[in-house]
């Protein structure tokens, strides 16, 4: 049986803002490393380092100059790198003013379970219902796909 990985990120602080959010993707190893060598390729080919979305939106750092065109074009490229090599993507945001409503009446960061975890875990369950059930289905049908190629 294939394994599905998943890589996730956050966004927003718990005491900044007025949500945080993780987000990420799941798929096959071999779609991982295409993903890879694909994002890579792309980056190389853009005369980029390292992508950061912030400061891709904010015109910052290796994006200060670039016009409009050429920020579609390669913003373009690497979302369908992501669409041609992830099976699924997970996301999930937690509004700040109604979790510190909930933590003062429940207590919850006094047992270490901060907004990321709640974040994070709403992701997990999603996956793990998924996988419990079409899930398999697809994961079955995507490894022949992969064995074939």
């Amino acid at each position: 049986m294939a394994a599905l990985t998943g890589y996730f990120d956050a966004s927003g602080a718990p005491d900044q803002g007025t949500i945080l959010v993780v987000g990420g993707f799941i798929s096959f190893e071999a779609r991982w490393r295409e993903f890879e060598n694909r994002w890579k390729v792309a980056l190389r080919e853009a005369g980029i380092e390292c992508f950061h979305m912030g400061e891709f939106i904010n015109r910052k750092g290796q994006f200060v100059g670039w016009k409009q065109r050429r920020r579609e074009k390669f913003l373009n490229s690497l979302a369908q790198i992501i669409v041609d090599t992830t099976v699924r993507s997970y996301a999930s945001t937690v509004v700040l003013e109604d979790w510190n409503k909930v933590n003062q009446q429940y207590g919850l960061s006094e047992a270490d379970f901060q907004p990321y975890a709640l974040a994070g875990w709403s992701c997990v369950t999603r996956i793990l219902s998924w996988c419990g059930g079409v899930g398999q289905l697809v994961e079955k049908h995507l490894s022949i796909i992969d064995a074939a190629s």
